[in-house]
């Protein structure tokens, strides 16, 4: 018993840590700027797909005229015909890809952008609130309603001018 009471009293002791909770898919989703930002990217989305819809025309054109000619042309213009068919489809195919590449390479830095506002938010938030460790919706399972600060880092992000940009589409 001695020993057990001296071992008590004699151990450093022990202070909890407090811990919060933010989530950052929700404070990214949630923030003004980044609203603003995939409102902006969604127009030019709708502009671009306007603009491939003229080569997927002439796409279509191109293969209409291709079964159309099939008892007319000899082999070798036929052969010229598809072709100048899969040079088209192919141009084509590589200016989706380079679109969907330009939207995820946007979406990407935008919220690395937004992330990098976040990571001095919850610092000056730690500091007031006595906070220890702030863990992201990756670093856990499960975590009470108090715990999560989220809302205050979105008003507090809200707050600020945050400039998103769309990167140009190469055509």
């Amino acid at each position: 018993i001695f020993f057990f009471f001296f071992i008590l009293l004699f151990s450093s002791s022990i202070n909890a840590q407090k811990i919060a909770t933010i989530k950052i898919s929700y404070l990214i989703s949630n923030s003004i700027a980044y609203v603003d930002f995939i409102k902006k990217l969604n127009i030019t989305k709708l502009s671009y797909a306007n603009f491939l819809k003229e080569d997927e025309k002439e796409l279509k054109h191109k293969e209409g005229k291709i079964q159309d000619s099939k008892l007319i042309l000899d082999e070798t213009s036929l052969n010229n015909l598809i072709e100048n068919y899969n040079k088209g489809l192919q141009n084509y195919q590589n200016k989706i890809n380079n679109f969907n590449l330009n939207i995820d390479n946007t979406i990407n830095s935008n919220q690395k952008i937004i992330i990098n506002e976040i990571i001095p938010i919850t610092q000056i938030l730690s500091d007031s609130m006595n906070i220890d460790i702030i863990l992201n919706e990756d670093q856990y399972f499960l975590s009470s309603h108090d715990s999560d600060i989220s809302d205050i880092v979105l008003n507090e992000l809200n707050k600020k001018t945050i400039k998103l940009k769309i990167f140009k589409i190469k055509q």
